[in-house]
């Protein structure tokens, strides 16, 4: 009995098995072989279907419904963006509507490492992108699909061999009325081709639900190392409505009951989950909440009617456009409290206004930003303005958290009491983030024929921003640094300079101008005039230095000195909030300089073998604009009484009084 099972059963069974699998394997390979020789003709239906050149180097069939193509090449265009080539492209094809109704109908679409070229110089293709959207919502209605993407590299070139690079791995499924789509974007910038800037990987997921309205976006999640971003909305028409939620801590959410009526039917009719409900931050600095958005989408224009959301506590309301174009541009208004009036905006020392304006040129970004805030001193508020405008503007970020910024030119305007401005070339700027500190950053810049280097902190959890800085600046022109108070002196400086803003600010600077000259200078000139001597009108000197230091309440110039062959300055100078200066300086003036002054000469007879220098003190007093020179007879006298043995016993304090006597009645000027 076991024989015969054996022989006529189990060989029989094991032998028709053999022939399907060679049989199998032979129509596997006969389909290959008819693929093979039919490539042309395949490279011509696709062409004229998709009305776009292709060529591949092979094609390949996979059972059960699966054609592979290799090394696919798509015909260079003149719009932009474009599918240039894919490493490998599978498309499957659903067997249930190939056995019930004899149709082909793709089910899955797999693009390994395809390359999509943008060429912004190009023109912007609007229509293209409009099929593209058809497609997918016709196939994403009538056909379930799911579209896989893997390490797709987008290339987007400005001009001027610039090139900005996105790494994509995305899955897109359908499923009725339902689009899903997740994956990860990576993000670096290229000088050349080959030349790898840095790297920035991204997050999201998307959640899309057809309705006879428009579409409801379920759920939008972007993630990006600590920061998230959680939205949900609606899309009518042009218009785009989100709201949500973002922060750069983690972010603590759950989803609402599934078990639940309402909810069951919901997912059992249309597949979809109800919005997250998002319970606060778990840790975090910087938390965006309450996000109501009004986004229209006319192309090549963006509208932001409305982007309204509390930052940290405080309401906010930004609006603006972009417009996406061969060169890309954008304009944006942020402004916080945008209900308050005006009067009592004044008076809020929190009160913020940012206008923001670039357009993309060949090297980057090229526009400015304006701040304007208000500084409240005691019962006083005065409008304060920052103005940013800037060169060729470009970014990078790397893997370590650490963003980049470069200018080529940066200048910087405030506006106070007073104007000041610097200008920085070849600026750039390293941001490094970190979960558990301040955001940190570094300074690197061309100053005025010198350099600027420095490093410091931000954080921004609260307002104002707590920021502390410390600058290094070597070899800039001392005249160009108006900001230093010093617009009459040239030289090279070398600085020492730090700030802090919490809990109050305060600024120390170290200075030392090197082998400099000054030019109109007021107190050299009013002392030329008060000494009648003409060569110290304008001087030139081996170093100036002093330390400054300030507050909200006054600036200090401590150890005041000037060193040079005629004349050398020591002191101190201080200028308080209401711009009074209070100061006392001392000024030696060599034998050469004392015997150009006909006021001066007669002392000359008298001291000529005593001293080499001659001592005088003074006084500045009054407002900033109108300082008043007070020359200090007595300590003139006191330091002549000091520096000479005998003055008194060899009749010498009698001399010099009666010289100081012709002119002590001009000691007392007003500038």
């Amino acid at each position: 009995m076991i024989n015969y099972f054996q022989r006529y059963i189990i060989r029989p069974l094991f032998a028709v098995l053999g022939l399907v699998i060679i049989a199998f394997f032979l129509a596997n390979a006969a389909i290959n072989i008819y693929l093979s020789l039919r490539q042309n003709d395949i490279e011509k239906i696709i062409t004229n279907y998709i009305k776009e050149p292709v060529s591949f180097s092979s094609v390949f069939y996979l059972p059960p419904a699966t054609v592979t193509f290799s090394d696919v090449h798509f015909k260079d265009s003149a719009y932009s963006p474009r599918l240039e080539y894919a490493e490998q492209i599978a498309v499957s094809f659903s067997l249930k509507d190939i056995m019930t109704t004899g149709r082909l109908s793709i089910s899955r679409v797999h693009l390994k490492k395809p390359k999509i070229y943008c060429n912004q110089t190009a023109k912007f293709d609007r229509h293209k992108l409009e099929e593209l959207k058809s497609a997918i919502i016709f196939l994403a209605k009538k056909y379930p699909l799911l579209l896989k993407i893997t390490d797709a590299q987008i290339t987007l070139y400005s001009g001027s061999g610039r090139y900005r690079n996105f790494t994509v791995s995305n899955t897109f499924s359908s499923k009725g009325l339902s689009l899903i789509s997740q994956g990860e974007l990576k993000y670096f910038c290229l000088d050349s081709v080959n030349d790898p800037r840095s790297i920035h990987p991204l997050r999201y997921e998307l959640e899309i639900f057809a309705n006879q309205n428009g579409y409801s976006i379920e759920k939008m999640d972007i993630d990006r190392g600590d920061s998230s971003l959680r939205l949900s909305g609606i899309i009518e028409g042009q218009t785009l409505k989100l709201k949500g939620y973002c922060s750069t801590g983690g972010l603590r959410k759950n989803y609402l009951n599934y078990q639940n009526t309402v909810s069951k039917i919901k997912k059992i009719l249309f597949g979809t989950k109800p919005y997250i409900h998002i319970l606060g931050p778990s840790k975090s600095r910087l938390d965006i909440s309450d996000i109501d958005a009004v986004i229209n989408f006319s192309l090549p224009v963006v509208q932001i009617e409305r982007l309204g959301f509390n930052l940290n506590g405080i309401p906010s309301l930004i609006s603006g456009n972009f417009l996406a174009q061969k060169n890309i541009s954008f304009n944006l208004n942020y402004r916080n409290y945008p209900n308050q009036a005006q009067s009592d905006r004044s008076t809020n020392a929190k009160a913020l206004d940012i206008a923001l304006s670039f357009a993309e040129g060949g090297q980057g970004l090229n526009g400015y930003c304006n701040t304007v805030f208000y500084n409240n001193s005691g019962d006083l508020s005065r409008r304060e303005e920052l103005l940013l405008k800037f060169k060729n503007l470009d970014f990078a970020s790397s893997v370590k958290n650490r963003t980049v910024l470069n200018s080529k030119n940066l200048d910087i305007l405030y506006k106070s009491n007073s104007d000041y401005r610097i200008e920085l070339k070849d600026f750039s700027i390293i941001l490094a983030k970190n979960p558990e500190s301040p955001v940190s950053f570094s300074v690197k810049s061309q100053l005025y024929n010198g350099t600027l280097d420095g490093n410091g902190f931000i954080a921004i959890g609260g307002f104002p921003v707590n920021l502390a800085v410390k600058f290094i600046v070597n070899g800039s022109e001392s005249n160009s640094l108006d900001f230093l108070f010093f617009p009459h002196i040239y030289g090279k400086t070398q600085a020492e300079i730090d700030y802090v803003s919490q809990p109050e600010y305060k600024f120390n600077i170290r200075l030392v101008v090197e082998k400099g000259y000054t030019e109109n200078l007021d107190f050299f000139g009013w002392l030329s005039d008060f000494l009648a001597t003409p060569s110290i009108k304008d001087v030139n000197f081996r170093f100036i230095s002093s330390y400054i230091s300030g507050d909200k309440y006054r600036t200090n110039f401590e150890d005041i000195s000037l060193d040079s062959d005629n004349i050398k300055i020591r002191g101190y100078l201080s200028i308080d909030s209401d711009n009074i200066i209070s100061s006392k300086i001392s000024l030696s003036l060599s034998k050469s300089v004392v015997a150009e002054s006909v006021k001066l000469r007669p002392l000359m007879k008298i001291l000529e073998n005593e001293l080499d220098y001659l001592v005088f003190d003074f006084q500045l007093s009054g407002f900033k604009n109108a300082v008043n020179f007070k020359w200090l007879e007595s300590d003139f006298k006191d330091r002549l009484r000091r520096s000479i043995p005998g003055f008194i016993e060899r009749g010498l304090e009698r001399r010099v009084e009666d010289i100081l006597r012709t002119f002590s009645a001009t000691t007392e000027e007003s500038l």
